[in-house]
Formats: C-alpha cells, structure tokens, sequence
C-alpha cells in the first residue's frame, strides 16, 4: 500500500494508504475507510508532475492528494474515463500579466500556450475521431510499404504468434506480430494492430519474460493509438507548413511511412504510459514485471558498449527518471507465475531466427 493524504469535512486532514482492487480504488486510514470508483470521483487534478488531486463526493469537497510515479497514467489503467483537468491557470493569470508587460510579449506567450497545449489538444482530439476500422486499414497499408523491403520470416513470425497467444493482452484490436530478420535492435507497433520486431532485437533478449515485456510494451502502444497519434502529429505538420508556404505536398506526409515508421519516436509520456499499461498486461498474466526493467537494462548495456544506442532507446527515449518510474511499477507486483510454455517457445524462437 502508498501513502497518501486525505482532506474531509469535519476530519480535516488525514494521512492514509491505498492501494487498487481491480478499478476499486481502496483507502484506508485511522477511523476512515473508502472504497472509490470511477463513478465517485467529480474531478481529477494534476498540479504537478506525478501528483494528482482525486475530488471525492457530490460537492467534490473530499480531496485525496496521492504522489505517485505517473499517476495519470495508473488511474487511466485502472479507471477508462473521468473529469480531468491537466494545470490551473487561474492561479497564475495575474503574475503571468505583470511579468509580460507589453502586447508583443503576450502574442508571443500566445503563441507558446499554443504550441505546447493548443496542439496536443488537437492531435489527440483528431485521433479520437478516427474510427477504429479506418486505423486498422491504415495499418495493414503501412504494413505492405514495410513489408516490400523486408518481407516478414513466415515461420519465426508463426511462432512469435504462439508464444503472444499465451498472453492475455485484453486488447480490442487484432494483433499479429510479424519478425523480420534485420540486426537492427528495434520493434515498433503500426496503427490498428500489426506489431513488427526485428531479429536483432530477439537476439538480445535472454529470457522469455523479456520477450513479453517487449510484446506487452508494443500492444499498448496500439491500445491507446500511439502510433496513430504519431501518423496525425505528422500530418498536421505537414499541413501547417503547406498553409503557411502554399506547398500542396500533403499526401506526401503518409507515402513516406512505410519506410520511416521505424524511425518514429514517441514522447517520454506516452513510453511511461506504455511502460506503465504493459506492467498491467504482464501482472494480470502473473509474469515477472523485473523482466520489464531487465529488457530496458539489456538494451541500455548494448549502447553503452557501441558508439550509438540501439535503433529501440531512440525511437523510445528512456531517461533515466523514466527508468526510476519502471522500477516502481515492478514493486507493485504481489504474484508470480512460471511460464513453461513461454520458455520454450522463446527457446524455439532463438533456435529458428540464428
């Protein structure tokens, strides 16, 4: 159990535990006991990294204060949707006049609240209107752009998908993981499914918990349209610049990525979100989440022995802070299960890609 503290009338304030019980969030305190569902909660405020203020009853007068390594992205594992706002800006509105002092500077300031919220704010709004059929279609055609270069190896790809059905990914999309036999130490998900892991990166790998860390990391990025949020991010871009220098080349933003999806990196926030769903696929499952951190490690070890970091640490920044954060997620883990046929379906794997 964490700690965390608990703001009530007529308690005033409190220092408690809690903990999740399936999407029942469970807190305990001397004399105070709360069961929280998603339903409960009236507001959830983020005033600053890795803490959020979960307001409590019909007049949200009940606050929790819980400080936790990506806390937005553990109640989104647990709760699908509540209120929520991202930063007050009410606080700040008189300091924020004063210290920009003349119009140039507040159209400069405007145009920065743009760019860092304005525009995320679009993005994931334009990702959400996306159907999920339409993402799926898109995949598979980025899939034949990858797949002309470098078709997929059928018989390594048969049984990586043997050993992902062993895994309960609680995925709503189809997912196939598809080997290719590139050294490149890298594994990327493409909109609406397909997963593509290249040999190199296999080879590395030392057991088959690791394996599963990959798996679940890249089916999260599906789940929640990473990779389509990558493709939209792009357009939008590329339609901006169009605008702004009369140049019609936007279709050009989409016929590239057959060949530089690959290269796609993703935000430290949306890796911690992954790290942080694929922890959950790997408990659900009873797999060893310290085999997370021991792919990461693994993979951290090889750049520091080259003269660059693996193709997998670019196109998936990892910080060190990012990396205290995986550690964390692996001290919530209570079970664990032996996996015999996962072991030997990665022995089978290793056998066949040399």
């Amino acid at each position: 159990m964490h700690s965390a503290v608990l703001e009530t009338p007529g308690l005033g304030t409190i220092e408690v535990k809690w903990y999740f019980e399936g999407n029942i969030l469970c807190v305990q305190g001397s004399g105070k006991s709360l069961r929280i569902a998603e339903t409960d909660v009236q507001m959830v405020k983020y005033p600053a990294r890795n803490q959020a203020n979960i307001l409590l009853g019909q007049a949200g007068n009940q606050n929790l204060q819980i400080n936790f390594p990506n806390i937005k992205g553990l109640l989104h594992t647990h709760w699908v949707s509540f209120p929520e706002k991202e930063f007050q800006l009410g606080r700040f509105a008189v300091p924020l006049a004063i210290f920009l002092g003349s119009t140039f500077t507040l159209i400069i300031a405007c145009i920065l609240a743009f760019y860092f919220w304005g525009i995320p704010f679009i993005i994931r709004k334009a990702v959400g209107m996306v159907p999920i059929e339409q993402e799926i279609a898109l995949g598979k055609e980025i899939a034949l752009g990858v797949f002309t270069q470098t078709p997929p190896d059928s018989a390594a790809s048969e049984i990586l998908n043997l050993f992902a059905k062993e895994i309960d990914f609680g995925s709503t999309y189809p997912l196939h993981f598809n080997v290719v036999r590139d050294s490149t130490v890298n594994a990327f998900a493409l909109p609406g499914g397909e997963i593509v892991v290249y040999s190199g990166i296999i080879e590395k790998l030392n057991h088959s918990g690791q394996l599963a860390a990959l798996l679940a990391h890249e089916a999260s990025h599906v789940h929640y349209r990473h990779s389509l949020h990558g493709i939209v991010d792009k357009v939008f871009w590329s339609a901006l610049i169009a605008m702004l220098v009369g140049d019609g080349g936007l279709i050009a933003a989409i016929s590239a990525q057959g060949n530089e999806f690959r290269s796609l990196a993703y935000s430290r926030d949306l890796e911690t979100q992954a790290d942080t769903a694929g922890a959950g696929i790997l408990t659900r499952n009873g797999i060893d989440v310290g085999q997370m951190l021991s792919l990461l490690e693994v993979l951290q070890a090889e750049s520091k022995q080259g003269l660059s970091a693996p193709e997998f640490l670019q196109t998936h920044p990892l910080p060190e802070s990012r990396m205290e954060e995986v550690k964390a997620l692996v001290n919530n883990q209570v079970e664990i299960s032996k996996q015999p046929e996962l072991d030997s379906l990665f022995d089978l794997l290793k056998a066949v890609i040399k």
